[in-house]
């Protein structure tokens, strides 16, 4: 997997009571893939990339990679990730099994 600066913890804590935590291991370190609003997306112990709730993690290193694109919504809130990730709905269309997504996908991956 290519090398994403930015890394969360799962708070082992938390992880017990909550549902959204599937996929992941508490206290393991994760790359964040992108951040959407109040989530981050995470490349999971399944292998997908998944959002999660800020809250469930601690920040491990703060560094975003230089090539993010990084918008901020009306609210404030941050929206972030590698400019081939960043068109709308790229996600919708990997997970919907569409060979271009997943192929870009994987191209990041392999970066």
């Amino acid at each position: 997997m290519r090398d994403c600066k930015m890394k969360v913890k799962l708070v082992s804590s938390e992880f017990g009571k909550l549902d959204c935590a599937f996929g992941l291991t508490p206290k393991r370190v994760y790359e964040v893939i992108g951040i959407e609003a109040d989530y981050y997306r995470i490349w999971n112990d399944d292998e997908k990339p998944c959002l999660y709730p800020l809250a469930i993690f601690t920040i491990v290193d703060t560094d975003k990679p230089e090539d993010w694109v990084i918008e901020v919504g009306e609210d404030g809130e941050i929206y972030a990730y590698s400019p081939e990730l960043n068109a709308p709905g790229f996600f919708e269309d990997y997970f919907d099994n569409d060979p271009d997504a997943i192929f870009t996908f994987q191209c990041y991956l392999n970066k």
